[in-house]
């Protein structure tokens, strides 16, 4: 068992690497991917019920983050994201993104999970171009899940300044306000909450 998913069986609500959110009843779990390579973000963010119709949970679970992406201030240049853009519900749950104030993606289905259930499944954006306000640029993802369900979201994104003279297209560089905390940290986290809760069993 990972350490996220350790947590998330610790606690009935959870907040780690900006994400926050709840199982119940019954065990469920989420999965979160982040990262940045040659400038492209890639995130991909899951949640799942654990167990098959009447064992498994329900859940919600919330990411809150932050896109650092600066241009260089010129007067009339416009910001440029080249982005594909996923949401996706298997049986009962909601999928919804937001990139930004206004650039989103969503997807919802209330099937009841077996073996002839097939997932729904909205792609928003194919990676073309679409205009966005450099500088902190924040981004909201949410899942919500039945039993036996299970909902996510992708995301790619690479980002561009326009000239607004010459019309020259440059990539720009791109980072997360805060940075993924490693997987040392987070089964330290683990850890230390194992031992607040076992004192407390003793105390009692």
């Amino acid at each position: 068992m990972n350490c996220r998913a350790f947590l998330l069986f610790l606690l009935p609500a959870v907040a780690t690497a900006g994400v926050m959110g709840s199982c119940g009843p019954g065990p469920c779990n989420y999965y979160l991917s982040e990262t940045i390579v040659s400038d492209v973000v890639t995130i991909e963010f899951d949640g799942l019920s654990l167990g098959g119709p009447g064992q498994g949970g329900s859940g919600t679970f919330t990411l809150n983050d932050t896109l650092l992406a600066y241009g260089s201030g010129t007067p009339g240049s416009v910001g440029l994201v080249a982005l594909t853009f996923t949401a996706g519900v298997f049986g009962t749950g909601t999928a919804t993104g937001l990139l930004g104030p206004t650039i989103g993606c969503g997807a919802t289905d209330s099937q009841i999970p077996g073996p002839d259930t097939h997932p729904t499944i909205n792609s928003c954006y194919h990676g073309g171009y679409v205009p966005i306000t450099l500088g902190q640029i924040p981004l909201n993802l949410q899942v919500q899940f039945g039993a036996a369900s299970s909902a996510g979201l992708q995301l790619q994104a690479s980002f561009f300044e326009v000239d607004p003279q010459s019309g020259e297209t440059t990539p720009l560089s791109v980072q997360f306000l805060v940075p993924e905390p490693d997987s040392f940290s987070l089964c330290a986290l683990g850890l230390i909450a194992v031992g607040i809760l076992r004192r407390a069993a003793k105390q009692a």
